[in-house]
């Protein structure tokens, strides 16, 4: 005989369940309360450490040893050349205890039956979970990464072209590192939360104007080197100054340098500071003595490369760092130095300097170099005239002793120097 099961008593069988457990649930949460308040029912946990049958304050301290542990877990940032450790309480990490315990107490105890039947039933056959997220600070975080990511940060420099003992020397250019600052704090919360112990730091290269590769064609059309006394201090920093301003500036095919332009007016702003200068047949004092050995130099240097003089002036006096007739004075305004470059290819000019010896070395292009004296060049001449090279283009001789033009030194020294 085939049995007939009412599908009313299935309909009612939920209902029935609840109301015989309800009172056990009851029961269980009852037994469950002690003098000192609620308890935590059997293998109830929270992140992983077994609370049940603990009260609130008691959860709560056995939960502060392992939430202190768990902010003073570390979190490798990498990068090349760089590594860094940071732990959870330096990114403002906390962990809302109080919460956990609450919601670790209401467990079972839900104000629905349903709910309460479903976590009692957990607990009896398994566990229970509870999750104690720990919290992070994001602007304390951000503030963290940006100060540990400083020393990430590079410069881009460009490549670089330099004569030591007469040869041309390539210093290679240095890619620069900009580390994302945002995406990497957001990388380290996202591992904070997930437990993993490393992080890479995420970068940006930024390569600089100037790279290796396009100095490797280069070569040394030309240099001249000076000597100048460190001793003569105000002189010497005008010098340095001077020379730094101008160094690496580069010439296009057809374009004409001026000295003037390259480095403005020498004034006091700039660092420059009082020194001799020519003024007609006397010696005084103004700001910025001693740029002309730079632009003499330089002169030298374009007469060796056999470039096209477009303007050049003697001073009023010798000067003793080159024979006469080789000088090239300037005065802002009233008198300058400029060449054209015809080798038809672009020209660095490095103006460096070493002890006490400046250097104009001009670069230029292997497929543009000149070779030896070209146009409105010849050699130095020791007569009072001046050199062919150094007339104008109409071929008139240059106006000689316009003042202020700088001397070789002070005028206690100018006798002496002016034998060296």
């Amino acid at each position: 005989m085939a049995f007939r099961t009412s599908s009313r008593l299935f309909g009612a069988l939920p209902c029935l369940l609840f109301a015989c457990a309800a009172p056990s649930i009851a029961l269980l949460a009852t037994a469950q309360t002690s003098a000192d308040g609620p308890r935590i029912l059997p293998h109830v946990t929270i992140a992983g450490l077994d609370v049940g049958g603990l009260t609130a304050s008691e959860a709560v301290e056995v939960l502060s040893t392992q939430v202190a542990d768990e902010l003073s877990r570390e979190i490798t940032l990498r990068a090349p050349d760089h590594e860094f450790a940071i732990t959870l309480r330096d990114l403002g990490g906390r962990a809302d205890l109080e919460d956990a315990v609450a919601r670790a107490l209401d467990v079972g105890r839900g104000q629905t039956v349903p709910t309460a039947l479903r976590e009692a039933v957990d607990t009896i056959l398994g566990s229970f979970e509870v999750d104690l997220p720990i919290i992070l600070e994001p602007a304390r975080a951000r503030t963290i990464t940006e100060g540990l990511l400083s020393d990430v940060r590079r410069e881009p420099r460009d490549a670089r072209a330099t004569v030591a003992n007469g040869e041309l020397v390539i210093e290679p250019h240095i890619v620069g590192v900009e580390p994302d600052v945002q995406a990497t704090t957001e990388a380290l919360i996202e591992a904070a939360h997930r437990g993993d112990p490393a992080v890479t730091i995420s970068v940006r290269e930024i390569l600089p104007e100037v790279l290796t590769s396009s100095l490797e064609d280069l070569v040394l059309l030309a240099s001249f080197t000076t000597h100048f006394s460190t001793g003569q201090v105000n002189r010497a920093t005008n010098i340095r100054i001077g020379s730094a301003l101008i160094d690496g500036a580069v010439v296009p095919a057809g374009a004409i340098f001026s000295v003037n332009q390259t480095t403005g007016p020498r004034t006091s702003d700039k660092g420059f500071l009082a020194a001799p200068v020519y003024s007609g047949q006397n010696v005084i004092y103004g700001i910025g003595g001693g740029v002309c050995q730079i632009s003499t130099t330089i002169y030298n240097a374009v007469l060796e490369a056999g470039l096209k003089v477009v303007e050049r002036h003697q001073h009023s006096l010798p000067v003793h760092y080159v024979p006469r007739g080789r000088d090239a004075t300037i005065d802002y305004g009233s008198a300058d130095f400029r060449f054209q470059n015809t080798t038809g290819g672009p020209i660095i000019v490095r103006t460096t300097i070493d002890g006490d010896y400046l250097t104009c070395a001009l670069l230029g292009r292997k497929s543009s170099a000149t070779s030896g004296p070209g146009e409105g060049s010849s050699p130095a001449q020791p007569a009072s005239q001046p050199p062919a090279e150094a007339r104008p283009a109409t071929g008139e001789p240059l106006t000689r002793g316009a003042p202020p033009y700088e001397p070789a030194a002070s005028s206690a020294d100018l006798g002496a120097e002016a034998n060296n």
